[in-house]
């Protein structure tokens, strides 16, 4: 505990009722933050509270949907009166939902994902932008995605609001750098949630080959980040995008797409001079 000198800040982590949310949430209480878990779900909220409190954990749960002016002001009035106000958001929130093309697109279903994704995130950081000001400064992490620097195929509004939440987060840091309030962006990569659970094993394996490190990322992995970038050793980091992705970004082509002799790296007794 305290690894990252945040005890006693007060931490909300938006949408954190399940996977990466949950993660970030259950990585600062390890650190000793005085945590607030928000979800728009409440059954699965209380669930993902039970978990936490199973472990020795103290949270508090508050239902909201982020996309929503008044929500997110009753949720933050409420953080007010409880804790004083926040030091920490994390707008982790957001629509992920299975592949449709651009066809299969509708108005509707695009203004909902940019609802909660990108307005969800403005909302969020303007309310919580007035308290940290008020005590004295904080830091404000958005989570983006890898298919805000590369796209996915048939993903046309979720690739479009990550995009936009890493323009965001950018324009966000030039307008809270005076009261300092940082703020920065975390880009996740195939991350194991619980919804792999559910994924058959070539797909998994795919996930695998497709990374350099080999694997897929963890919630711990992103969590790791986030702490690091809302804590005191991240102080003169503002405006940027870290991406925890096992280097899926920095690749040219993905190994399956390597020649074939390239794909299994050699074994580990080279030399300087070969």
């Amino acid at each position: 505990m305290g690894r990252y000198q945040i005890e006693d800040r007060v931490a909300l982590v938006t949408g954190a009722a399940r996977g990466i949310g949950l993660g970030i949430a259950q990585r600062f209480a390890e650190e000793g933050c005085r945590v607030v878990i928000n979800d728009i779900e409440p059954a699965t909220l209380q669930t993902a509270q039970n978990k936490l409190t199973a472990l020795g954990y103290t949270v508090h749960t508050i239902v909201a949907d982020v996309g929503d002016r008044g929500a997110v002001r009753r949720m933050f009035a409420e953080i007010a009166a409880r804790f004083g106000g926040v030091d920490i958001l994390v707008n982790n929130a957001a629509i992920v939902t299975g592949r449709r093309w651009l066809a299969q697109v509708g108005e509707d279903f695009f203004d909902l994902v940019l609802r909660v994704n990108v307005k969800g995130v403005f909302l969020c950081s303007r309310a919580a932008a007035v308290q940290m000001a008020a005590r004295g400064g904080g830091a404000i992490v958005n989570l983006s995605s890898v298919g805000a620097a590369r796209a996915f195929r048939a993903q046309v509004p979720y690739v479009t609001s990550k995009g936009a939440i890493e323009a965001q987060t950018r324009a966000l840091a030039m307008d809270l750098a005076p009261y300092k309030i940082r703020v920065n962006a975390v880009g996740p990569g195939s991350t194991a949630t619980e919804l792999w659970e559910s994924f058959p094993a070539e797909k998994v394996e795919r996930v695998r080959q497709l990374s350099p490190l080999g694997r897929p990322g963890t919630p711990a992995d992103i969590a790791g980040a986030v702490a690091f970038l809302v804590s005191p050793d991240a102080a003169y980091i503002t405006g940027q995008v870290l991406y925890v992705d096992g280097g899926l970004v920095c690749q040219n082509y993905s190994p399956c797409a390597e020649v074939p002799h390239l794909i299994e790296p050699p074994p580990p007794t080279f030399t300087l001079d070969e």
